[in-house]
């Protein structure tokens, strides 16, 4: 099995969101896509 681990930290001055995937991938987005995306994950 493969163990994804997801961490988000949010840069309030930019106003995007970096998900980082074991450390690997990162990956910008818009806040205001986070609600969005955090519904799809849910």
């Amino acid at each position: 099995m493969k163990d994804t681990t997801y961490k988000m930290f949010y840069d309030a001055p930019i106003g995007k969101m970096i998900i980082v995937s074991n450390g690997v991938s990162l990956i910008e987005i818009d806040h205001v896509n986070h609600e969005e995306l955090m519904t799809r994950a849910c």
